[in-house]
Parts: structure tokens; sequence; C-alpha cells
């Protein structure tokens, strides 16, 4: 993870100090003092909890920590080491819940951004096939976690497809959004298959055809980074 980190985000501490805030619960001491100390490890937090409220908890945290269940390419790492505590601690987890397929997103998602950072580096070119190969499929077969459910499996397709664009299968990604175009998916989803396909043709440098797509979009879904992007072009 150090090869990366100049990619992690310096704002998830903050996100998660919104999502979970401190509580103080006041009540009559014997010694009047306040006493501090350090919050529970990771071990410590999940000692006893009930199976079913795991996935809800690896979800919160990756959300509060900027991981969505899309992918936009702005993300930045999350610095904490207790996510990759938690990922090294799941990411081999399996339950055939819609909960947990949903969390395996996330955590999918996390790992893509890592493959992204090391895909920009100057590395050997067998170093970085390497790594390419053992962390995408592992990341491939999470988000295979979605196939059961098919608004998340919208959700895992398009940022597999993201993925491929990053580790320079730029067609490839393409033919994937295509696929999913042509499915019976939410106004949501097809606006963020919208802005993958943007983003890639944008990040390959085919403006005219990036410009032509944000021209035929309705106006309410040219917001956030396609806004954006929109403005950047000209559009």
């Amino acid at each position: 993870m150090t090869l990366v980190y100049d990619a992690l985000d310096p704002f998830s501490d903050i996100r998660m100090s919104s999502l979970s805030s401190v509580r103080i619960k006041v009540h009559p001491s014997a010694t009047g003092a306040l006493k501090l100390g350090p919050a529970p490890d990771l071990a410590a937090r999940l000692e006893g909890m009930r199976p079913d409220l795991v996935p809800l908890f690896v979800e919160e945290r990756l959300a509060g920590l900027g991981i969505g269940l899309h992918l936009t390419g702005d993300e930045r790492l999350p610095g904490r080491p207790e996510v990759w505590d938690l990922l090294d601690r799941f990411w081999d987890h399996d339950s055939a819940t819609k909960e947990w397929a949903q969390a395996s997103v996330r955590m999918a998602n996390t790992y893509a951004l890592v493959i992204r950072g090391v895909a920009r580096l100057s590395i050997s070119t067998d170093a970085l096939a390497k790594f390419l190969d053992e962390h995408g499929e592992r990341t491939r077969a999470i988000w295979a976690r979605a196939d059961p459910f098919p608004v998340l499996r919208v959700a895992a397709l398009a940022n597999e497809a993201l993925l491929e664009h990053w580790i320079g299968e730029s067609d490839k990604a393409l033919a994937m959004l295509d696929y999913l175009e042509r499915r019976e998916i939410s106004d949501w989803d097809r606006r963020m298959v919208d802005e993958k396909r943007i983003i890639i043709l944008v990040e390959s440098e085919r403006l005219d055809e990036a410009r032509s797509l944000l021209a035929s979009l309705p106006e309410r879904r040219c917001k956030g980074t396609m806004g954006r992007i929109a403005k950047d072009l000209g559009v």
C-alpha cells in the first residue's frame, strides 16, 4: 500500500468523525474524574458482534470513508489503518446475502482504487503484470458476489469496466458498458454508466465522442462529475 501513499485521502478521518461521532455518557462517579483512553481496535469491536451485523459494520466504515457503490474515479484511498485491517480480515469471507454483497462491492471498489494507483507507477512491466493479475483476480471475485442481485450486479459490472480502463483495456471497458446500456436498468444506474463512459472517452483522448455523448444527454444527468467534464469540454 505504500506504493500509492500519495493517493491517500486526507479528509477520510473527517468524514468518519461525522458518521461516527464520539458519544459521552454522564453519570455519577466515585472519583469525579473523566478518564480517556484509546478506542477499541477492530478485533475488539468485532468480538461478540452478531454475524448479521458484520456486513452493515463493514459497509458503514467504507461508506463513511468515501467509498461508494459506484466508482467515479474521483475517489482517493482512505488512509486509516483500520480500513486495511478490515479488508484483510474480510476480503475472502463470503455470505449469500444481499447485505454482504453490497459490502463486498465497496470492498472491491477499494481494491480497484489501489490497482489504479499502482498501474500509474513507473515500475517494471513484469512486476506490474504480476500485481495486476493477482489483485485484479481478487477484485473481480469480490465483485462477483453481487451476481445474484441485479441492482448490485449493474454497479459491480460498471465498476469493473472502469477498472479495465485503468489497466489499459479501454475498448473492453466500453464494450462492457455497451452491454449494460442494453439492459433494463434504473435511471440512476444509467447515469452512472454514462458517466463512466465519458470518463473513459476523455482519458482516452476521444474528446469528440465525449462531447457528442454529453450533448445528447438530458440536462438532469449532467451533474457532478459529468457537469464538471461538460464545462471543461465546452459543452
